[in-house]
């Protein structure tokens, strides 16, 4: 089995394009950055947990929690913490309709993510482990302009084991790790999505 390194484990992957903000996260071209002075807002420090899959019996689809309907903080969290249950659940599946519905068209991370998942499952492999945890989120609402609220929400995931394997190739393994993450999302009159993703360190 080969060692990979965690640049490349799902939740890491960023477009190639990409730029440093003064915060030193790497984010997605076409975005205006987060510590611009065009956002301003009070910062509210909140926990919230995900749902890592256990692991016994097929796993289940999770569904949109009902604190997830409104643009209001604790409405962004519960989003995130869903975000990292349906994380799971693709890589568990390879299924990742549902995940990709939930980050913007130009999220350059989201797409990096998302498409890992496509074409491991998409050359007949698999993926073992490597569930989410979801840690304290700092998170901070940046502005609402008409229908559209932003809320910019910083938090650290820790990872499970995962073997990554493909056909005809040896097997990936990630060890297990915590890595830092930030999120800039927007609630919308369709719903929230992953507008910029981060990956701090």
């Amino acid at each position: 089995m080969e060692l990979a390194t965690p640049d490349a484990r799902f939740g890491v992957v960023l477009s190639e394009r990409s730029l440093k903000t003064r915060g030193g996260g790497a984010v997605s071209r076409g975005f205006p950055q987060a510590g611009s002075s065009a956002f301003r807002g009070s910062r509210r420090r909140g926990t919230f947990s995900s749902s890592p899959w256990s692991g016994r019996g097929p796993p289940v689809e999770p569904t949109l929690p009902a604190t997830a309907a409104d643009g209001s903080k604790a409405g962004a969290e519960a989003f995130i913490a869903y975000f990292w249950d349906l994380a799971n659940y693709a890589q568990a599946t390879g299924d990742t309709a549902g995940l990709r519905a939930l980050g913007a068209e130009s999220c350059g991370g989201c797409r990096g993510a998302f498409d890992f998942i496509d074409e491991v499952y998409g050359a007949g492999g698999s993926i073992t482990g490597g569930e989410y945890t979801l840690g304290e989120l700092d998170t901070e609402r940046l502005v609402t302009n008409n229908d559209v609220v932003i809320f910019r929400s910083t938090f650290p995931t820790t990872n499970t084991r995962q073997v990554v394997r493909r056909p005809d190739k040896q097997a990936e393994v990630f060890e297990a790790s915590t890595v830092r993450a930030r999120f800039t999302l927007s609630y919308q009159p369709k719903g929230w999505q992953v507008d910029i993703w981060e990956v701090l360190g």
